[in-house]
């Protein structure tokens, strides 16, 4: 992607990159831009709306909630070094939502990591997929049944998970 950004650009061709929600949450962007910046090309960023708040309007509801979540974690599922892993669970603590993009194939591990913490039967997790298009789909399910939840409801990409403590 960042060849064809810069070899479109340097032929004078105007080079709009358009993506799914914000460029700027758990994206490429940073990568682009800097392939571009490194080519001496000058680029525009236009934000746009970031698919946790998509997936939370979809739902009818909010990332934050005055009282009731008050910080909001937003993090990847699938890290660029597979051998690497965020330190989300470190941050889960009470009126906190962890929104985790790409979060579907990492089910087995966030269950997994979930469970060691002892925190699988206390973390309920809301999944939206396709949020805001005509086949959206929302389920909800503790931690401790993420991947058989995932597998029910026939959602294998696309999704947003939305973990928090149980009420």
């Amino acid at each position: 992607i960042n060849d064809t950004l810069v070899s479109a650009a340097k032929r004078g061709l105007r080079v709009v990159r358009l993506k799914c929600g914000d460029p700027g949450i758990i994206a490429r962007g940073a990568e682009e831009a800097a392939a571009l910046k490194g080519a001496g090309i000058d680029y525009e960023i236009v934000p746009g709306v970031t698919a946790a708040s998509g997936a939370a309007a979809a739902t009818g509801g909010f990332l934050t909630e005055r009282g009731k979540a008050d910080t909001l974690v937003l993090t990847t599922g699938t890290m660029a070094d597979p051998t690497m892993r965020t330190d989300w669970v470190g941050l889960m603590q009470d009126r906190c939502r962890v929104v985790v993009y790409m979060g579907v194939g990492a089910a087995p591990e966030i269950e997994s990591t979930l469970r060691s913490a002892g925190l699988a039967d206390q973390v309920s997790v809301q999944i939206i997929a396709n949020a805001q298009r005509a086949d959206q789909r929302i389920a909800t399910c503790l931690a401790e049944d993420l991947s058989e939840n995932l597998q029910q409801n026939q959602i294998a990409n696309t999704a947003i998970l939305v973990l928090e403590f149980v009420d």
